[in-house]
């Protein structure tokens, strides 16, 4: 939007610098000065217009209006100086430019350059001397040189673009293997030598008659350790192998909530979440693997009841706010589990913020 701004303003200074020195240097009669005035008027506002213009074609059409006011323009005012409205032309095939695509510029700017010929053309049949048919082949020439140049401009840009888009799509499908390959380890080694580990500490618990209470609460603690680590394997192995395309982002946090809610007994309340966008992408799995990582955390730490989640959006960030009612902390120690999610957030190019006043909080803002 800034651009568009900008390059309206540029323009329109640059027309009307042109327009004022052709009024000086015409010195033409008031009545044919006013229609000079009127039809300059005309192609600035036409120039505001088409700055907010959305559809294409309409956008396309605007140009014939330039047109008319141009051959009007040049009508009443001396040869001379149309000389120096050829620059007005040349700014209205970058406007073309930066305003339609690759094959309505193309016709644009043609139409655009004739009409800017027309004159000499008109020239020549009535007056075929060196001085006009060098001025029509140069300005020929520059036509020719601004819409070639801007053409392989286009051409080189779109082509840039389906590049990165290959390059996007090469890498999805290499992250989307590696994914798989990392399920298929955690799942065939973590996964088998936590079950192996389950099954032994279930062989010693049929023995717990020859342990002492402190042994068979410690064992108790073991087995229930390994089966929910375990769990949290198989979650990530599922997490891992699934589509991320395909999920619902929504759902999936609500789905979290409500598993977390039932193995532990924390109230969660999350609001907002209307703002957030309904499919997985990669930066929404980021911010997911955030909230499971503070839950966890809650979980672990500082006698929780309820954790409260609050979403929202303002002009230039989304804002999370995950908020416990536990103990809280005077000192905070980024461990594993912080540092990860303060990395997640660089990732996204947001601030993350820590507080262990009245509870523990954790304060992120992200670019939309």
């Amino acid at each position: 939007m800034k651009s568009k701004k900008w390059w309206l303003l540029q323009k329109s200074m640059i027309m009307i610098a042109i327009f004022a020195l052709a009024l000086v240097f015409e010195r033409a009669a008031p009545a044919r000065r006013e229609i000079l005035l009127l039809a300059g008027g005309g192609l600035l506002l036409m120039g505001v217009v088409r700055s907010r213009l959305k559809n294409e074609r309409t956008l396309a059409w605007s140009y014939l209006i330039d047109g008319i006011l141009l051959i009007l323009l040049e009508s009443y005012s001396r040869f001379a100086i149309n000389l120096a409205i050829q620059g007005i032309y040349i700014l209205l095939i970058v406007d073309a430019y930066r305003y339609l695509d690759k094959k309505k510029f193309l016709r644009a700017g043609i139409g655009i350059s004739f009409v800017g010929m027309m004159k000499f053309l008109q020239q020549i049949t009535l007056e075929a001397n060196f001085l006009i048919l060098s001025q029509t082949l140069f300005f020929g020439m520059v036509h020719g040189f601004v819409l070639t140049t801007l053409w392989f401009s286009r051409s080189y840009l779109e082509e840039k673009k389906k590049i990165e888009e290959a390059n996007l799509q090469i890498e999805a499908l290499s992250r989307d293997r590696e994914r798989a390959r990392l399920a298929r380890e955690l799942h065939d080694s973590i996964g088998h030598s936590l079950t192996a580990l389950i099954m032994q500490l279930e062989i010693v618990k049929r023995s717990e008659a020859t342990l002492s209470d402190s042994g068979k609460r410690g064992l108790e603690d073991a087995v229930g350790t390994a089966r929910q680590t375990l769990t949290e394997v198989r979650s990530v192995v599922d997490a891992l192998q699934e589509d991320e395309g395909e999920k619902n982002f929504r759902d999936m946090l609500k789905e979290l909530l409500k598993i977390y809610t039932e193995k532990t007994r924390i109230q969660v309340k999350m609001d907002g979440e209307n703002c957030l966008p309904a499919f997985l992408s990669r930066e929404a799995l980021d911010l997911y693997r955030i909230i499971q990582e503070s839950l966890t955390n809650a979980a672990r730490h500082g006698n929780v009841t309820t954790v409260k989640i609050h979403w929202a959006l303002d002009a230039a960030f989304l804002l999370l706010e995950i908020q416990d009612d536990g103990n809280g902390a005077t000192s905070i120690a980024l461990g594993n589990g912080l540092k990860g999610m303060k990395d997640r957030v660089e990732r996204l190019r947001g601030e993350i913020g820590f507080s262990g006043d009245d509870g523990f909080s954790i304060r992120i803002r992200i670019p939309r």
